[in-house]
């Protein structure tokens, strides 16, 4: 780590970057842009005119290179803020009025974008809605397409899509999470991953791979626990299908694992169990196409486990059986 001074002294408390070079950070009456990878920074100045005088902001987005939402709160009026820089933070515009506070945003271009997050029922309560917005022009517009008052009561904090017509949307609590395979039209609560998981678990994150195809870590009781899928595989373009036969693998044997790349190099091969421990790594050079490399675990003991497989940018991920 390199150590980046600023001609500032307040706290740091937001740093959302689009790539290496620009970014935005700041705290909650301050921010800061770069465009040079921190070596410089240009105070940001929303024009906030309109906005009581107890405000601050709450989150920071970026829709693309140029385009960037901020999103704040007014306490006075109990109400949202929300602004648009469309050339990458120097100006801003004030957006359409949303009801709802906003935890999150995703942008799949410039115009399509959703939005989650929700209100309290009343001031001091611990009863909130979850709500969803879609926008399909940018922001100018959104349509709330999800407001929501049933149990667990809290507000939506994530929101991903893996294709224009495929996402998913969670808070921080078991039997909060919704999904979509209509372009965030219509949304459906998903509690399938509950069966064996007590509903007070709390820290939940998700991640979409592909249409039913979903990574689930929660903390509970001091442990990360895992929840895959039946057929869970995750991969960048860059490693596409993988299949590991046969499966389960029988303890003392072998199976043959198939790789389809891209990109010819040495990729990792990690074997984890479901609490996050390694139990084997080892290496291969993968060639273009199809690639079969016979596995023989050293896995003590039969059970779930799941396979890493990393190279050259890309990752995937299989459950595999040991029996």
């Amino acid at each position: 780590w390199e150590l980046k001074k600023m001609d500032m002294d307040q706290i740091i408390s937001h740093s959302v970057f689009f790539d290496g070079k620009i970014g935005i950070m700041g705290n909650m009456t301050e921010l800061y842009v770069t465009f040079d990878g921190t070596e410089s920074f240009e105070e940001i100045t929303p024009e906030f005119s309109n906005i009581g005088g107890n405000w601050f902001f709450e989150n920071l987005f970026w829709a693309s290179a140029k385009t960037f939402y901020i999103t704040g709160y007014d306490l006075e009026s109990d109400s949202l803020f929300f602004f648009r820089s469309q050339d990458s933070g120097r100006t801003f515009e004030r957006m359409a009025y949303l009801e709802h506070r906003i935890r999150d945003m995703y942008f799949l271009d410039e115009d399509l974008g959703f939005a989650v997050g929700g209100n309290q029922y009343a001031h001091g309560s611990s009863w909130y809605f979850k709500a969803i917005y879609k926008t399909t022009n940018g922001g100018k517009d959104w349509e709330l397409k999800l407001r929501n008052g049933d149990l667990p009561r809290e507000r939506l904090k994530k929101v991903q899509f893996i294709d224009e017509q495929n996402g998913i949307a969670y808070g921080d609590r078991w039997g909060n999470l919704w999904e979509t395979s209509d372009g965030g039209e219509t949304w459906v609560s998903d509690s399938s991953y509950n069966a064996d998981v007590v509903t007070t678990v709390s820290l939940i994150e998700f991640v979409m791979f592909s249409p039913g195809e979903i990574l689930a870590t929660a903390w509970r009781g001091g442990k990360i626990r895992f929840q895959f899928p039946s057929t869970s595989v995750a991969r960048k373009e860059i490693l596409g299908e993988v299949t590991i036969s046969p499966n389960p693998v029988p303890r003392g044997g072998s199976a043959v694992i198939s790789v389809d790349i891209d990109n010819p190099g040495v990729y990792t091969f990690s074997v984890y169990s479901l609490s996050g421990e390694l139990l084997e790594s080892y290496s291969e050079y993968l060639h273009i196409a199809d690639n079969l490399i016979e596995y023989s675990p050293e896995i003590p003991a039969a059970g779930i486990y799941y396979l890493l497989i990393e190279g050259m940018g890309g990752k995937a991920m299989i459950k595999i059986g040991v029996e």
